[in-house]
């Protein structure tokens, strides 16, 4: 069971009042940690390139939703590759300042933030619950570079064939033993 951990919750859907998997999860794990649900960013602008703009708002009292500007656009794969070290180093920087040093990287998200080590976790997983078929340029470097993968499904085992990362199976939704969440209400 993870306890009094601060857990950064790479998510590809906003935090909104419609809730995925990686809502539940964010929402369950902070029954016992401190989460940062990491909304995907919004088109890229200027002011970007100057200002960190990373910030979090409270949505309950262990569980934050924290947003950020990418620094340049991401359309190729140099830009993606140096916006994403600008962004994990920035990231991990406003963390810290904060005091709330990252413990674990848990992405949902294969296309940003895909070089765990950049945001000095502890431990990294990505959890697998759709069939990307590496359409990101970077998603393979998040597999390998990650400590587990857990895929929703044993479907999902032949897409990971060339990856040696341990793999482990939870199928879809938040399994009992996570449960042990505050009350939604």
């Amino acid at each position: 069971m993870l306890t009094g951990k601060n857990i950064l919750l790479v998510s590809n859907e906003r935090w909104s009042t419609v809730w995925y998997s990686k809502h539940n999860w964010a929402y369950t794990l902070s029954g016992n940690n401190r989460v940062f649900f990491i909304n995907p960013n919004h088109k890229w602008q200027p002011g970007g390139i100057l200002s960190s703009s990373v910030y979090y708002e409270s949505v309950s009292e262990n569980l934050f939703v924290l947003n950020y500007k990418n620094f340049i656009p991401c359309r190729f794969k140099l830009m993606n590759r140096i916006n994403n070290f600008v962004v994990s180093y920035r990231i991990q920087k406003f963390l810290r300042k904060k005091a709330h040093n990252p413990d674990i990287l848990w992405s949902f998200d294969p296309s940003r933030l895909y070089h765990p080590r950049l945001l000095k976790t502890n431990f990294s997983l990505f959890h697998c619950v759709d069939d990307y078929h590496y359409t990101f340029p970077f998603e393979k470097n998040l597999y390998r570079e990650a400590d587990c993968l857990v895929l929703v499904s044993t479907d999902f085992l032949a897409n990971f064939i060339d990856i040696s990362t341990p793999k482990i199976i939870i199928p879809h939704g938040v399994p009992d033993f996570f449960l042990d969440a505050p009350d939604k209400n």
